[in-house]
């Protein structure tokens, strides 16, 4: 949430940075037949956990997170059926 913010936000659109694909990785998958659900999880676990451990994605995340003028966020570590992103229902009221 942005530093002047107060209140509390379920859902808005907004997503932390996620880390570049390794190319030359995700080619090598693919040229080496792997299933789609390999591709996939391949693909979440480079654009996740990758700028903790990639000097130069960790730079683009901080630079990012300074700009932004954010102090925290909360991620959500599932995955959502039905969507990208994934839809929640209106609350009531």
């Amino acid at each position: 949430m942005h530093s002047r913010h107060l209140g509390k936000s379920s859902f808005s659109g907004i997503q932390a940075k996620r880390a570049a694909i390794d190319d030359d990785a995700m080619a090598a998958a693919m040229e080496g037949g792997a299933s789609e659900q390999e591709l996939e999880d391949l693909q979440e676990d480079m654009t996740l956990p990758r700028y903790v451990t990639d000097p130069l994605e960790q730079q683009e995340y901080r630079d990012a997170w300074t700009a932004s003028g954010v102090t925290y966020i909360f991620q959500n570590a599932g995955q959502h059926p039905g969507g990208d992103p994934p839809s929640y229902p209106q609350q009531a009221g």
